[in-house]
């Protein structure tokens, strides 16, 4: 557990580590880089960044997490090709600090993917009051309760991407709505919850052929 101070040190380090100004807004994913995985949609954020940028050429995107070396090339020079050298960070591998660190500079939490299981990821992004941007074809849409927690898009729409962010960068998320959604998160995912579901699994149930047994010889007095 950090304190607020050292918290608030670690988010003034990472600013300047990357060169992110009190004027910058920040676009953030966090996923692997990994050429077996690019269903994570950062390639469509890019792409999105392109025009983006044009109406907010103050926008950073950071990119945390490992990268296999092959995909890491692809996506440099795909960063290359949209120039956007001066918008793109990619932070690479970063520790549980740095990550709240990155969750509390960033404005928009962006991972339009299109094979997500579920997307523990934008409930952690939420926690730290960012604005989710996902995809609306895969477990996404259960991590934000089918779009009350976060903006739901066609991952396959550049346009929509493109869209998606630019509404989020324009209507930043106020203090009511991130107490909302941190409440809500807590109700549908947190451990009460949890504990909940699985004494409704246990009750529904029916009690396994062991567990009969094992009562019939207690009651048999066996």
């Amino acid at each position: 557990r950090y304190s607020y101070s050292s918290t608030e040190s670690l988010k003034a380090n990472t600013q300047d580590r990357y060169r992110i100004s009190t004027d910058d807004q920040v676009v953030l994913t966090v996923c692997r880089l990994s050429s077996l995985e690019q269903y994570k949609g950062y390639d469509m954020v890019l792409l999105a960044f392109k025009d983006v940028i044009k109406t907010y050429p103050q926008v950073k995107y950071i990119i945390a997490g490992k990268a296999d070396e092959i995909e890491k090339q692809r996506v440099l020079q795909l960063i290359q090709d949209c120039k956007l050298q001066d918008h793109v960070i990619l932070a690479g591998y970063i520790n549980d600090q740095e990550l709240k660190a990155l969750y509390q500079l960033a404005d928009v939490f962006a991972m339009p993917s299109k094979g997500e299981g579920f997307g523990l990821v934008y409930l952690e992004a939420i926690a730290n009051g960012c604005s989710v941007l996902a995809g609306d074809a895969d477990g996404s849409r259960d991590a934000l309760l089918d779009g009350e927690l976060g903006l739901l898009v066609d991952p396959e729409d550049g346009d929509a991407v493109y869209q998606g962010l630019i509404q989020l960068l324009a209507q930043p998320t106020t203090e009511d709505e991130i107490v909302q959604r941190q409440q809500m998160v807590k109700t549908h995912f947190g451990f009460a919850r949890y504990v909940e579901q699985v004494e409704d699994l246990l009750t529904s149930a029916p009690p396994s052929p062991e567990i009969e047994g094992a009562t019939l010889q207690k009651i048999n007095g066996s």
